[in-house]
């Protein structure tokens, strides 16, 4: 099973090629990835990571690294809906 997303504002995170079935890249910080059921949850176990890091560095950081923590944070929450949504779809 593939499930395809659609990435903006990361560009910290790569994916190996194994793990990507389809890549197709709009700009540099906007992309949509097909990628296998087992590469999505290592993934959104990164983004997890990611939005925890940035937390903690904010603190001592700018506006402008809260507001990427947001959009983080909104990928991450737009994605896990996209997974359950589409994971739903599959089995029925």
């Amino acid at each position: 099973m593939a499930i395809t997303i659609h990435i903006r504002h990361i560009s910290h995170y790569s994916l190996s090629d194994s793990d990507v079935l389809h890549h197709q890249s709009f700009k540099c910080d906007e992309a949509i990835i097909t990628m296998k059921m087992h590469s999505i949850l290592v993934f959104m176990k990164s983004l997890f990571v990611i939005v925890r890091q940035s937390k903690i560095k904010t603190k001592t950081i700018k506006e402008k690294k809260l507001n990427q923590v947001k959009k983080v944070m909104k990928v991450k929450n737009d994605l896990v809906r996209s997974i359950l949504k589409q994971t739903k779809q599959y089995w029925e």
